[in-house]
């Protein structure tokens, strides 16, 4: 972004691998420095990793999601 629109560009980067997407959401709703990062943010960039979308898919597809449907 800086070279390509010659603008400042300040980062912060904040991640978590370890942590599990509903721990992350927490962090997003107590973690002072983090809340006025995201604030203050201009372009907010997120990433998951493929294995977080693989576990739901694995609970569906063993029959695991336990509704009135299965």
């Amino acid at each position: 972004m800086k070279e390509d629109l010659d603008a400042v560009v300040n980062a912060f980067v904040w991640s978590v691998p370890t942590k599990p997407l509903h721990n992350q959401l927490e962090a997003m709703r107590k973690d002072t420095e983090l809340r006025q990062a995201l604030k203050n943010a201009d372009v907010i960039m997120m990433g998951i990793s493929p294995k977080w979308n693989d576990a739901a898919e694995n609970l569906y597809t063993s029959d695991m999601c336990r509704g009135d449907d299965n």
